[in-house]
């Protein structure tokens, strides 16, 4: 009897704890339910969060200056120009040469020659005003330069015009860089407005074949090329301009002397302006930067 009454206090104690079991789970449920009636009250649920915006890390940065994926990329850009692959040209050291300073008094039929350059005033007659718009054609002073050696070569030639010049018309040229042979014509001014033709400086640096284009990429105003004598500059093949260029800095270097033509030239005749951007403290050197690519310094 006591045995028995024993079994029935267990099964009743079992029974409360059932109980006190499903009403947990029931009272659990309709948490859940409730809840998620009251997030469907709000209309449907919002989209997931996008992910971060990939940051390229040190890591990838760091694999752009290393050699291998460097002479990858000379290798696709000379085969896109159908150029042979000479990594150890664009390695090598460019000549440079500044071949005339002083103050040369060009008239139209006058020439002067300088190491590789051949530079002839001419009196020529421009179309001024819209193409094919409104307008006039009008006689120009205009400078012929020639390379008259078998090198690429990357130049700059400043002059300046006594008197009077405006509104002038433009020649199709590249203002930053020659073929071998190449000729180009610039307008320097009107002729009528009476205004004389002077060289004043002739800076030349050989490049590579490669280099010859990277170069022709730069926006001559963006290294301080004079406007009036750089107007209508066109890349060759149709090659896009540097879309970033470090003008700025490029600029205030050059107004405070601590960076020169040669340095940005050297370094863009070796460097694609697509994946490298030039630092004030790159600097020509007459055997070459020693390793390609050239990283800019730390911090």
């Amino acid at each position: 009897m006591t045995e028995s009454r024993s079994i029935k206090q267990m099964l009743d104690q079992v029974s409360q704890i059932q109980l006190f079991v499903g009403l947990g789970a029931v009272s659990l449920a309709i948490m859940v339910i409730g809840t998620c009636m009251m997030l469907d009250t709000s209309g449907p649920l919002p989209p997931p969060r996008p992910p971060p915006p990939r940051v390229e890390t040190s890591a990838v940065l760091t694999y752009r200056y290393k050699e291998g994926f460097f002479k990858a990329l000379v290798k696709e850009d000379s085969d896109k120009l159908k150029l042979a692959f000479d990594f150890a040209r664009i390695k090598r050291g460019n000549p440079y040469f500044v071949e005339f300073t002083g103050d040369q008094i060009l008239r139209p039929g006058n020439k002067l020659e300088t190491r590789h350059l051949v530079l002839q005033a001419l009196q020529q007659k421009i179309w001024v005003g819209e193409t094919g718009g409104q307008g006039f054609r009008s006689d120009h002073l205009v400078l012929s330069v020639a390379n008259k050696t078998r090198k690429h070569l990357a130049y700059r030639v400043i002059t300046s015009v006594r008197g009077f010049c405006q509104g002038k018309g433009t020649i199709a040229q590249n203002a930053l860089a020659l073929r071998p042979g190449e000729k180009i014509s610039r307008t320097e001014c009107l002729l009528r407005s009476g205004g004389t033709l002077r060289v004043m400086e002739v800076e030349v640096m050989e490049v590579s074949p490669l280099g010859y284009y990277y170069v022709s990429r730069l926006k001559p105003g963006q290294i301080r090329m004079p406007r009036r004598s750089s107007e209508g500059h066109e890349n060759p093949k149709d090659l896009p301009t540097c879309r970033i260029l470090p003008w700025r800095a490029i600029e205030s270097g050059m107004r405070r002397d601590e960076v020169r033509w040669r340095d940005v030239v050297d370094f863009y005749s070796r460097h694609n302006c697509d994946e490298y951007t030039f630092f004030v403290g790159y600097r020509y050197k007459t055997k070459g930067p020693g390793r390609l690519p050239v990283a800019p310094p730390k911090g």
